[in-house]
């Protein structure tokens, strides 16, 4: 089992933290992998590399805070991927605390990451 959380720069340290934090809490004993690129580019390294472990069967499951922490399109896809190694994606909940926000945010509601993105923003000003 892997845990994997990214964000889309350095300058957000500090939510990645709190993207490990959070899946650590569930599985405190499993290696975390902490990938920062944007989840439009398929071609970050740690990405490809647990894609590569998938295929090779090295991996049995990958846990996520959300979804979009894999990538931002193209979920579904990366799923039937792991699934069709034998790979399964736990995604431990729509919610999380997010430091940038200053509090939760029920992504699941909020209907997709273009939404979430821009309540996000709207909570800056």
């Amino acid at each position: 089992m892997i845990l994997y959380v990214r964000v889309s720069s350095h300058s957000q340290k500090e939510d990645l933290d709190s993207q490990r934090e959070y899946v650590s809490s569930y599985y405190p004993q499993c290696k975390c992998i902490c990938d920062i690129g944007s989840g439009l580019n398929f071609k970050r390294k740690k990405f490809l590399k647990l894609m590569e472990q998938v295929a090779a069967h090295q991996i049995k499951r990958i846990v996520v805070a959300h979804k979009d922490r894999l990538c931002r399109f193209g979920f579904d896809f990366v799923e039937w991927f792991c699934n069709l190694n034998g790979c399964q994606i736990e995604v431990l909940n729509n919610t999380y605390k997010s430091p940038q926000v200053g509090g939760n945010l029920d992504w699941h509601n909020l209907g997709s990451p273009s939404v979430a993105t821009t309540v996000t923003i709207a909570q800056q000003f």
